[in-house]
């Protein structure tokens, strides 16, 4: 399954990142399994990232719902493909 590979990655990146650091989790997919499913696995195994807030961004057109830590694009709506967009980052006490 296609969101166990993305969930494998995302801890591969997020292990590599230094405290502080940003790493931005994005998929070309509308499949909420391998989106925020993915990421809100992560974020429930590791206290040391949080997602940001990204509705104050220049792309907040693309908020995704009622949830303003993750963008998406979606087909009908953008007239492009679906993408997903999650910025995380690492505690500096990490």
């Amino acid at each position: 399954e296609l969101a166990a590979v993305q969930g494998a990655i995302l801890r591969a990146g997020a292990d590599a990142l230094r405290p502080g650091g940003t790493l931005v989790y994005s998929t070309c997919t509308i499949s909420p399994a391998e989106n925020e499913g993915v990421v809100e696995a992560f974020l429930a195994r590791r206290p040391d990232f949080t997602a940001e807030d990204l509705s104050a961004s220049d792309w907040s057109l693309w908020q995704h719902g009622s949830r303003p830590m993750y963008l998406q694009t979606l087909p009908h709506r953008d007239r492009t493909d679906g993408f997903f967009i999650a910025r995380l980052r690492r505690s500096e006490a990490a």
